[in-house]
């Protein structure tokens, strides 16, 4: 479909779900519990920026969410299409199209865990061992999706579009979050 191994099958189990039960869910719960050891995961911080505001989050028993504008990572959730097309195939035009991508994508906070602990993560993500770890148990896993890593120039973001307008498809409300480049190119790390 896509080319995004779990969430090809992910949104094949979701489908249409006017008319139908929520295959999706139980899918995707099933999925992370195969990853997930003994419900733990993770989450390494670094105090070299928002300290005061981590720590206050922390001694206040909180989760710290970062603004996803601000990851190091400008490609996060950036999604690329062909405007032209998609206004071609839905007759939309292109203050619309733009307007409904908005909206449809759009997110405010990213809360990031790991499933595994490794050292690598201090240097990586909490300040070359200068930050902390937080071990969370998972409660929920349906508040939980996984990362799928890929070239996201492969990724049709175009057709993804015209399904969403067209109300043929769900894969736009949810791929943009989900899915990473393999490389982030900023920070020069391979993810």
């Amino acid at each position: 479909m896509y080319g995004i191994e779990f969430y090809d099958e992910y949104l094949l189990h979701m489908g249409n779900l006017k008319n139908k039960p929520d295959l999706a869910t139980p899918y995707k719960i099933e999925y992370l519990k195969t990853l997930i050891k003994d419900n733990k995961v993770y989450k390494f911080i670094s105090f070299q920026e928002h300290s005061e505001i981590k720590l206050k989050t922390l001694m206040e028993e909180k989760i710290w969410f970062s603004f996803y504008k601000t990851l190091n990572d400008d490609t996060e959730f950036q999604i690329n299409y062909k405007i032209k097309k998609v206004v071609s195939k839905t007759g939309c035009s292109k203050d619309y199209i733009k307007l409904i991508t908005n909206y449809l994508t759009e997110m405010y906070d990213v809360f990031s865990l790991t499933y595994s602990y490794e050292d690598y993560m201090w240097r990586e993500y909490a300040a070359g061992g200068n930050g902390v770890c937080v071990e969370y148990n998972v409660g929920d896993y349906d508040f939980l999706y996984p990362v799928e890593y890929c070239d996201k120039s492969a990724i049709d973001f175009t057709q993804m579009i015209i399904e969403a307008i067209k109300n043929e498809g769900m894969a736009l409300s949810i791929i943009p979050w989900v899915v990473k480049n393999s490389y982030n190119l900023n920070a020069r790390l391979d993810s």
